[in-house]
């Protein structure tokens, strides 16, 4: 039988089990949260160095400071999506090829 069956246990069974084989991925392989590090370092510099004028405190400087603000905190969360997009069609894809084989 599936481990993926239709079993009667509560949303606190079933999200402390979630979690905990969350975190033994994690610890497994950390390469997901790394690799976000890494981008988030990344995209954060690139944008701060385009921005660079807007350190300026003048007044014409002020929409671009606002336009740095708008992208360090956008893109950041954009990148966490796609790992978050990645990693469940990662899962469809386990699940799918359970419910193949069994």
């Amino acid at each position: 039988m599936c481990p993926y069956g239709e079993y009667n246990t509560g949303i606190v069974t079933q999200t402390t089990a979630l979690i905990k084989r969350h975190m033994k991925l994690t610890i497994r392989d950390p390469t997901m949260y790394t690799g976000r590090m890494l981008m988030f370092m990344f995209a954060c510099s690139f944008f701060a160095v385009i921005y660079i004028k807007s350190r300026d405190r003048e007044q014409d400087q002020i929409f671009n400071k606002l336009w740095l603000v708008v992208w360090l905190l956008s893109v950041p969360s954009c990148l966490g999506g796609v790992i978050i997009r990645t990693s469940f069609a990662h899962a469809g894809r386990q699940r799918l090829k359970c419910t193949i084989d069994c």
